[in-house]
């Protein structure tokens, strides 16, 4: 095969590859729609999730590990307080912090030292102190122990615990007072269900004070635009699509509910991974289906957490460099699972999709740029067809992000801020060569400094909340 056949051949496979993309993701925003839809429907028929709490509430314990977060523990805090639940109970651990994380929180809560005792299913690093208290009439217990990662924090958090389930999520985090009832209904209306994924919103544009969002700014900055285009299509449409695939492989670190005895039974998070979520969720379904157990794994689209997004970019790259060795440690520790019927569809879709769309995509698109400068050199370039496929990939970014817009107004039955969507809708159309190609960069950097990076968690930066 000379030079020109080989040119040839690479072309055919980059053109292929774009279109099982274009085609595969047309496949998810329809697969979205009709789960939306349907789960509109029951909404409307269960209620909004349970109008007789006394009878059906499930108590819950949220679980918030914490390393140098004191620019907005407090308010994280105080939001956690004022949800709308009959009962649960605030985790706050405070994973050896070098600021004055502890000192806040222990000083505006008035905590108090506690010979709380229990048992210690998974094993962890040293716990210091344990201190408790109340906040809105809901129990907060505060630990202070050796610096260990997320994971441990959170383990400890789950040997603490006292309720069958669990929340674990960001201490930079806000949620809407209904989050935890929306987070609950999956589990509710089917006892099979053992994981559930909020939905995941930017807070960056948002004024809040003592733990309420008080109003809504239009959206600054090119990176933290750009980020609100991207969560919306994952948990609009991408994270929704997998409800209906009955795939679903990442429940987002920020916020997400657990059953405890099953997260208990496969030895809690793992502490040698900075993708501590996708690499449980992994795990969890493999273990059901190992089992032979059914089990359901859901994101709730109407459960809402707000979250600081990176709006520097040495702190974007540090947190996407993390995103994606975590993806690679993920997969690599379950690659048994790849293509391998044993483990149904999360095995034949779900894992596949995530290796070859998602780990590898970055590569491969930026090999295609090569083999079309290449093919342009050589005088092999098929103007129409790249024609078409550009055209077909401004159509399709646009087309997602409008679908986006539509669902969300569509679940929460609010109109949007006009100018702040028309900003989204059109700079969706320059995503595939300018936000795209910046992030294919910091993944294809992971890839290549994967042992410098694959135990660094690169905190970024957190800015307190405030009403100015």
């Amino acid at each position: 095969m000379n030079l020109q056949q080989i040119v040839i051949f690479f072309n055919n496979i980059i053109i292929f590859y774009t279109l099982i993309i274009l085609i595969f993701f047309c496949v998810i925003i329809i697969a979205s729609s009709i789960y939306l839809s349907n789960h509109k429907k029951e909404d409307r028929e269960f209620g909004v999730i349970i109008d007789d709490m006394s009878e059906k509430y499930i108590p819950v314990s949220i679980l918030v590990p914490a390393y140098n977060e004191g620019e907005v523990i407090v308010d994280s805090v105080l939001s956690l307080s004022k949800l709308q639940y009959e009962k649960f109970e605030i985790i706050l651990i405070n994973d050896g912090s070098s600021d004055d994380t502890l000192e806040r929180v222990l000083s505006y809560f008035d905590l108090k030292e506690s010979k709380r005792l229990f048992k210690k299913s998974i094993k962890t690093q040293e716990i210091k102190v344990i201190y408790e208290g109340e906040v809105n009439g809901h129990l907060l217990i505060v630990v202070d122990k050796v610096n260990g990662g997320k994971s441990d924090a959170l383990n400890v958090g789950i040997n603490l615990s006292r309720y069958p389930l669990f929340i674990a999520m960001d201490a930079d985090c806000v949620l809407k007072p209904d989050a935890i009832q929306k987070l609950v209904y999956p589990v509710l209306v089917d006892k099979r269900t053992i994981a559930v994924g909020g939905n995941i919103k930017i807070s960056n544009n948002l004024v809040i004070e003592n733990g309420e969002i008080i109003s809504q700014k239009v959206p600054k900055g090119f990176l933290v635009i750009y980020q609100i285009i991207e969560y919306m299509r994952v948990f609009m449409i991408s994270r929704v699509a997998w409800n209906q695939f009955r795939s679903n492989l990442i429940i987002s670190g920020a916020f997400g509910l657990f059953r405890k005895d099953r997260v208990i039974e496969v030895g809690g998070y793992r502490t040698d991974t900075i993708g501590e979520d996708m690499e449980l969720v992994i795990r969890l379904n493999l273990d059901q289906i190992e089992k032979k157990r059914e089990y359901r794994i859901e994101n709730q689209v109407d459960a809402y957490c707000f979250t600081q997004v990176p709006n520097k970019f040495k702190d974007f790259k540090n947190q996407r460099i993390r995103w994606h060795i975590g993806l690679i440690q993920s997969i690599n520790f379950h690659r048994k699972a790849i293509f391998n019927p044993k483990y149904d569809r999360v095995g034949l879709l779900g894992i596949v999709y995530y290796t070859f769309f998602e780990l590898f995509s970055a590569v491969i698109e930026v090999f295609g740029y090569v083999v079309i400068l290449i093919a342009l050199f050589m005088g092999l370039f098929n103007s129409t067809m790249y024609l078409f496929l550009f055209i077909s990939i401004i159509i399709y970014s646009f087309n997602i992000t409008l679908s986006a817009l539509f669902l969300e107004r569509y679940m929460t039955e609010r109109s949007s801020n006009f100018l702040s969507s028309m900003k989204i809708v059109l700079l969706s159309l320059f995503e595939p060569f300018i936000y795209r190609q910046l992030c294919n960069y910091i993944r294809i950097y992971a890839m290549i400094r994967y042992k410098y990076y694959k135990n660094r968690w690169n905190k970024i930066k957190r800015e307190k909340y405030n009403a100015d």
